[in-house]
């Protein structure tokens, strides 16, 4: 998953912030401190939300960017 690639959410990541579409883009990436991979910026219904690495291994990416 990169930056560009349009994502479908899974179901907890949705109901938790109430989304109203699993659908979305990811639109940026947040380096971390330690050794953790990267965080996930995500913009679903218009807004952009900061979501764990996790996502990464829990989504659907739909179209990927070049």
């Amino acid at each position: 998953m990169k930056v560009g690639d349009i994502i479908r959410l899974p179901n907890g990541a949705c109901l938790n912030l109430e989304l109203k579409s699993d659908i979305g883009f990811v639109v940026g990436v947040i380096p971390r401190e330690d050794d953790y991979p990267d965080d996930f910026e995500v913009m679903a219904d218009g807004l952009v939300h900061i979501m764990g690495f996790q996502l990464a291994d829990n989504v659907e990416v739909i179209s990927e960017s070049r």
